[in-house]
Formats: structure tokens, sequence, C-alpha cells
């Protein structure tokens, strides 16, 4: 009976220790989307050299080229996620895991603490905006500056206890409001609005497991930002109604873009949030117009896109300058229209009845996110 034992005992090793073999080879098991988990593109065995053996280079790449490919990695990685995210909440890479369930992502809590803050960057960046508004304003287009709001702050309350602490005195949300002032820019800020004393949104405005606002927390902002634009421009805003919705707790892409960023075996549904079906009506429609509006910044606006509500208030010409990097069109918001850095920007501009930069507080120090910049004809620094 103990022989026996022993022999199983064996069986079992022998078979932890060839079973990823065995699935590398055959794809016993096929994990084609299970995970997060990719090789890299050309990913392949090393070859092997005099030279790279005696240096240690062969060996190492043979450690990487494994360590990537093994069977069952997807899963396991997957199964380590899930125990450590159940058992003692914690997540791995760039997650932060709050309270009450709430996900952070690393970057933007440390923009809402204040950590790492850069005075001097964030005075020049105001400048280069103040240059680019004067620019803009001798083509008879006005410039706004929207500051949006971070997940830290909705979620204040349920931020770990360690980080809290350390909050900063100052942050990059009040160098940059204290700047927009100094600098005479016309903005909104949404960050205290979201924020105010007595808000009360009719459903979230943030999702617990997502980076970003949600559907309904973008059409708010937008109705918003288009009642700033509608007196600016001065013409008669249209109603917004956000009252006709669907309430879910199947999340949408991307509300949960964090949540599928832990990368564990099963994902708990702990928000229920709401997806309107807005409806736009014009009390004199004589007295309102649909402006265009070129968006330039990161991606709380590539959000719009989702609710569909930028089609309802704007012309059809209005775009979303992503980054700088790529221009996209509200109707059809995931695939670029063009390079930017291909298109004549200046002429592209004098389309546009408006240009407005929209950051959030993760993203304030990115300025214009290089336009002035590039409409000078000068490389865009790295961020």
């Amino acid at each position: 009976m103990r022989k026996g034992y022993k022999y199983f005992l064996v069986c079992i090793f022998m078979l932890a220790l060839f079973l990823p073999s065995v699935q590398k080879s055959f794809k016993i098991v096929p994990f084609n989307s299970l995970a997060l988990v990719k090789v890299p593109e050309g990913m392949n065995f090393p070859s092997l050299s005099f030279n790279s053996f005696l240096q240690n280079s062969f060996q190492d790449s043979v450690n990487l080229w494994f360590n990537f490919t093994a069977g069952f990695k997807p899963l396991l990685v997957r199964m380590r996620n899930q125990i450590d995210y159940s058992c003692f909440g914690m997540a791995h890479g760039s997650i932060v895991c709050g309270k009450n369930q709430v996900l952070f992502l690393d970057e933007n809590l440390k923009a809402y603490l204040g950590w790492q803050v850069d005075k001097e960057l964030m005075e020049k960046k105001v400048d280069t905006i103040e240059l680019l508004k004067n620019q803009l304003a001798a083509m008879g287009i006005p410039l706004l500056y929207v500051m949006a709001p971070g997940k830290g702050d909705y979620f204040a309350a349920d931020l770990p206890h360690q980080d809290l602490a350390l909050k900063k005195n100052i942050t990059y949300y009040d160098l940059t409001l204290q700047q927009l002032k100094l600098h005479g820019i016309e903005y909104i800020n949404l960050h205290a609005y979201f924020d105010r004393p007595g808000a009360v949104f009719d459903h979230p405005v943030f999702s617990k497991q997502g980076l970003h606002w949600t559907t309904f927390g973008a059409c708010v902002a937008l109705d918003t930002i288009y009642r700033k634009i509608a007196g600016v421009l001065s013409f008669e805003p249209m109603l917004v109604d956000l009252t006709h919705d669907t309430i879910s707790t199947a999340l949408r892409n991307p509300e949960d873009d964090l949540a599928e960023m832990l990368n564990m075996l099963s994902i708990p549904h702990v928000d229920t949030l709401a997806y309107p079906r807005v409806i736009c009506t014009a009390a004199h429609p004589a007295l309102t117009k649909k402006p265009k509006v070129l968006f330039v910044g990161d991606s709380f606006s590539y959000i719009f896109g989702f609710s569909k509500l930028p089609t309802q208030l704007f012309d059809p010409a209005t775009r979303f300058w992503f980054y700088m990097r790529a221009e996209k069109d509200f109707a059809n918001i995931t695939p670029d229209l063009r390079d930017l850095n291909r298109v004549d920007l200046q002429s592209e501009l004098k389309k546009y009845d408006m240009v407005i930069i929209l950051s959030t507080d993760g993203r304030y120090h990115y300025g214009d996110y290089g336009l002035y910049r590039m409409l000078q004809n000068k490389p865009v620094a790295a961020q």
C-alpha cells in the first residue's frame, strides 16, 4: 500500500512536470483569449551560437522564451490573481484595490494624492495653452479648457488608508486651476461640479470597476460642456433629457476596464449602472445650432462616443484628436480616421467653431497635448 502511494506521488510529479510541455505542443485545452498574458510577436526559440553561449545570453533568452510560452501559463496566472484578490484583496500590475471593491489605477491615484507634482512643468504647460489661445483667437476660434474629475475625487472615501494618509497639500488640479485663472483662459471646472457639496446624481457617474466616468456620467459632463459652449457662442442650447434609461449590472466596455485588467478567472459584478437613451429637444429651433467643435485630450473624451450624445448636440464634422496622435469621429469612436502627423493642422482648425482641451487629473500636466508645438511645426516633446 505504501509502495503504491509512492508510485502515485511520482506519477503526479511527472505529470505536473511534463503537462505544460504537452499543452504547449499539442494545445490540449484552448486558451485563445483566456488571459491578458500574450506572447510578444516574433518570440521564437533563440538560436544558439558560440558567443551567445559563452556570454550567457543564450541561456537568458531560453528562460525568457519558456517563460512566455509555457503551457497553461494564462490559466495559472489567472488562478494566482484570483487567489490574491479574493483572499487577500491584492491586485497585480498598476491596479490598486480600495475599500468596498473599488478599483483605482496607480497613476491616477498618485495624481489625486498630489505625488510627484512638478510646479515648474505645470506653469510651462499653461503658458503654452495661453499661446495656443492667442493663436486661435487670431483665427476667430475660442478656446475652452475642461477640467474633468478623476476617480479619486468621486471615491475618496474608498481610498486605501495608507495612501490617503499621504495626500499632499497641493496637486496638479490645484496648480492647473491657479494657472488658468492667472492666464485668463476660459475654463469649466467639472472637477468641482461633480464634487460640489450636496451634489446628488440619479445614477453613478463613476463605476467601481472602471477608470472613466460611466456612460451616464459622460452624458452629464457633456451636457454641462454643451451649455457652456452655447454661452460662449451665443445660441440657445437644446434640452437634454437623460431620464429614459436602462438599468443593468452587465457593464459595457469600457466601464469595467480596470476589472478586466485584474485578469482573473471570475470578475464579480459590483456595479448597477444606467445607460440613458438621450432625447434632445429645441424649444426654439431657429435660436439653436449644432456647432462644429474640436475636442483635444485623453480617453475621458473617448467615452463621449459610447453615449451617442455628441451626434445629437454637435455638427457631424465635430472631431476628437486623441492625444494629438489620431483623429476620431464620435459617431464611430473606435477606429482612427487619420494620423495627425500627416494633417495640415492650420487648415483643419479653421473648420471649427470652438476648440476644447479636456483633461482629467492624471493628465493635467499634458497641457495642450502638443497641439501648439505641432502648429509651429516643432517636434512634440515626449510626455
